[in-house]
């Protein structure tokens, strides 16, 4: 299936950001969200053109959704986030409740999209199990 690969991939990036975000690693932060390591807070080309098919998918199909929405709302707070971590002046919450909300939304989005890959790979077992004669 075509969505292995990147889910695989945004899966990993989003757990960097986590680790990131436990550590204080402001600066793996920085490069996990914009910079040449990754982009964990956009939705990869390969993903993305799976989305009007979301709902035939089933549990990966719930998993992402999920797991989209909780990388949604990190990305809705990170302007305020990198604010801070830049040492900027920054809008909104208290920013380390904010870094805590992000841990605990990527820490979560990883644990969906792992859910999403499983699915992923036991549906293609399962498939190659039926095309076997």
């Amino acid at each position: 299936m075509e969505l292995l690969r990147p889910i695989r991939a945004w899966r990993m990036d989003v757990g960097v950001l986590a680790q990131a975000i436990e550590l204080d690693d402001f600066k793996m932060m920085m490069s996990i969200t914009n910079g040449q390591y990754g982009k964990a807070l956009e939705m990869p080309a390969g993903v993305s053109q799976f989305r009007a098919d979301v709902y035939q998918l089933g549990v990966i199909g719930e998993a992402l959704a999920q797991a989209c929405f909780l990388i949604g709302e990190i990305a809705d707070d990170w302007h305020s986030i990198s604010a801070f971590v830049d040492g900027k002046p920054f809008e909104g919450e208290d920013p380390q409740k904010m870094l805590k909300d992000a841990l605990f939304r990527s820490t979560q989005a990883e644990k969906l999209l792992g859910t999403c890959e499983r699915a992923i790979v036991k549906r293609l077992n399962s498939s190659r199990w039926l095309f076997k004669s």
